[in-house]
C-alpha cells in the first residue's frame, strides 16, 4: 500500500510562471513588502522554478515571510529597500538593512550591469542583506542586457575546510554565466560544497543513502544560533576537490562579505551580541560587456557558440552548463512549474491570510 508521504509527493499541481510571479508579489505587497521589494523577489524565485531549481524557487516565498515575523530575532524586513553607500562609475556598494536577498541582488545586477555597459567592467557588492536564493536569478538579468556575469555570496559557516572538523566556512553559492548564440546561453550555479543541503534534505525525505564524503555527522552550533533548516544544523558539509574547493569559497568570501566590510566568517548570519537581529550576509556581482573587448556582442556570442561546439563534438550526450535548466525552462513555460502540494498549501494559506484568490 503506497504511503500518504509518497502520495503527497506525487500531488502535484501545475502553474503558469506569469501567474505565479503575479500571486507572489500580490502576497508579499500584502504582506507589508514595498512594491519594488515584492516585484523582485517574484521574478527571482518564479525564475529559480523555471529553471528547475525548486527549492530555491517559489518554495522560498514562506520562507521569506516566516524570517519577516519572527518577533524574537530581525531576520528580514520586507519593508527595507537597498541604500546605495557607494556609487561611482564601475563600482558601487548596497546596504540592504537586512531586505530580502532577491531583491538586494536584482538592484545590485541591474547597477552592475548599467555600469558595465560604460565602462565595460563593473561590480557591485551588497551587505547586511538576507539569503538571496539561486545565482541563477541574477545571472540571467545580466544575460538579458547581453552581459558576462559573475554573482556570488557568503552566508553562514556550514562546511569544514582545509582539515578543520567544525565549520570554518560557508557554503558560497556563486554562479557565472555567458551568452550564447541562438542559445541556450552558458551559465552554471552551485555552491562551493560536494552537495548543497537543499539536496541533502531531498534525500533523506526519499530514504537516499547520502554519498560518503559529502558531510560530517555533527551538531552545528552555528546554524543552531542562526535559525536555519535542520539538516545543515545536524550535518557539516564539505568542499567539493578538497582544499581547491575551499579556496574557491574563500575567494567568494573575500569578493563578498570582505570587501564590502559588510559581515563575513564567523559574523555572516549570526546573532547580534544583544540577540536583537542576523548579521546579514553580502553578496557581489560583476559584469562584464563584452562589446568593450574588441568585439561586438553577436560576435562574442557567436564566439562562445563556436567554442561550446567544440567541447561537445567529441559525443552527442555531452550537455554544458545552461543546456539542461533551458529546457526545464521551456518545458515549464508551456505547462507550468509545477507545485509540491505541501508548497501549494502554504501559498495557499498566505493567500487565504490576505483575501487573495489563487488562480488554481
Amino acid at each position: 500500500m503506497e504511503s500518504p508521504s509518497k502520495r503527497q509527493k506525487q500531488e502535484v499541481t501545475c502553474c503558469s510562471h506569469e501567474q505565479l510571479q503575479s500571486l507572489a508579489t500580490e502576497i508579499l505587497v500584502k504582506h507589508g513588502a514595498n512594491q519594488q521589494v515584492a516585484e523582485d523577489c517574484s521574478v527571482a524565485m518564479v525564475r529559480a522554478s523555471l529553471r528547475g531549481i525548486d527549492s530555491h524557487g517559489i518554495a522560498l516565498l514562506p520562507r521569506i515571510l516566516e524570517r519577516d515575523a519572527d518577533s524574537e530575532i530581525m531576520r528580514t524586513q520586507l519593508t527595507a529597500i537597498c541604500s546605495v553607500v557607494l556609487d561611482s562609475p564601475a563600482v558601487a556598494l548596497l546596504d540592504a538593512a537586512l531586505a530580502p536577498g532577491q531583491h538586494a541582488c536584482m538592484m545590485a545586477a541591474r547597477m552592475a550591469a548599467e555600469k558595465a555597459a560604460v565602462c565595460g567592467i563593473s561590480i557591485v557588492n551588497v551587505r547586511d542583506s538576507t539569503h538571496f536564493g539561486a545565482s541563477a536569478s541574477f545571472l540571467e538579468e545580466l544575460l538579458s542586457k547581453g552581459m558576462v556575469g559573475i554573482v556570488g555570496s557568503n552566508c553562514t559557516p556550514s562546511m569544514a575546510i582545509l582539515g578543520s572538523s567544525v565549520p570554518n566556512s560557508g557554503n558560497s553559492p556563486w554562479g557565472f554565466c555567458a551568452p550564447v548564440a541562438d542559445g541556450p546561453d552558458f551559465l552554471f550555479d552551485f555552491c562551493c560544497a560536494v552537495m548543497s543541503f537543499g539536496k541533502l534534505n531531498r534525500l533523506k525525505a526519499a530514504g537516499t543513502e547520502i554519498p560518503e564524503g559529502a558531510f560530517i555527522e555533527a551538531l552545528n552550533e552555528k546554524m543552531v544560533k542562526s535559525g536555519t533548516n535542520a539538516a545543515a544544523v545536524k550535518n557539516i558539509a564539505l568542499a567539493f576537490g578538497g582544499v581547491k574547493g575551499g579556496m574557491v569559497a574563500m575567494m567568494i568570501e573575500v569578493l563578498s562579505g570582505v570587501l564590502s566590510n559588510g559581515n563575513f566568517g564567523a559574523n555572516a548570519e549570526s546573532v547580534t551580541a544583544d540577540g536583537k537581529r542576523i548579521q546579514g550576509p553580502s553578496h557581489f556581482v560583476i559584469a562584464i560587456d563584452p562589446s568593450k573587448f574588441g568585439c561586438s556582442s553577436d560576435e562574442f556570442a557567436q564566439n562562445m557558440k563556436s567554442y561550446l561546439t567544440d567541447v561537445k563534438a567529441p559525443a552527442s550526450e555531452i550537455r554544458y552548463a545552461g543546456e539542461s535548466a533551458a529546457a526545464a525552462k521551456e518545458e515549464r513555460g508551456v505547462h507550468g512549474v509545477p507545485l509540491t502540494a505541501a508548497t501549494k498549501a502554504e501559498i495557499e494559506a498566505l493567500a487565504k491570510a490576505k483575501n487573495i484568490k489563487v488562480p488554481w
